[in-house]
């Protein structure tokens, strides 16, 4: 436990310090330790992902993935899943970004920001209708997820929110700005505004 526990702090400071190898190493001691711990996979896929190595970034997330088939997802899943589709945007392989989102909400993560991330892909290529969708649906499922109701205002939903639930505003604040754009492109100027 006590090796572990040093281990675990080691890879998570060397992952700040931006020492993503040495990081992946840590993170495969422990994999050595504890073997079927999804969460090591999905932080290795976070590094590969800062590296840009996509493929081994996917590789480790759905590794982690299909160790919690039938279990409750592990700390640090919804982070690997924007990693490593973050890992497809900056290849510009949109579509395959897209696919490994929707993918994700089949397998039943719903979440404001696998739809952020699907309408940022989706405004690359130049599809507002769709981006904006995917916006409306991320902003939805944050504010019902939060018990808010849906259709909550921006305003409404930000006032109920914890004063140190800074996660969860950036993400209201990104899911606000991003409709407003997907509205500007498609010249829906009194929307945007």
């Amino acid at each position: 436990g006590f090796n572990s526990d040093v281990l675990m702090y080691r890879a998570e400071a060397e992952y700040k310090l931006r020492d993503y190898e040495a990081s992946i190493h840590t993170y495969d001691l422990l994999l050595e330790m504890e073997p079927s711990t999804a969460s090591y996979l999905y932080a290795q896929s976070m590094c590969y992902s800062q590296m840009g190595d996509t493929e081994n970034a996917v590789a480790k997330y759905q590794a982690g993935a299909a160790l919690e088939k039938d279990a409750k997802a592990s700390a640090g899943k919804m982070e690997a899943l924007v990693a490593a589709g973050g890992a497809y945007v900056d290849a510009k392989e949109y579509e395959k970004a897209m696919g490994f989102y929707q993918d994700a909400l089949k397998e039943g993560m719903k979440h404001g920001q696998i739809y952020n991330q699907m309408g940022l892909c989706q405004m690359a290529e130049k599809d507002y209708r769709g981006a904006l969708d995917s916006f409306d649906q991320g902003y939805e499922t944050f504010v019902t997820g939060h018990s808010l109701g849906s259709g909550a205002e921006p305003a409404q939903a930000w006032a109920a929110l914890a004063g140190d639930a800074q996660a969860d505003r950036a993400l209201l604040k990104e899911l606000v700005y991003n409709q407003a754009v997907a509205y500007e492109y498609l010249s829906e100027y009194k929307k945007a505004l």
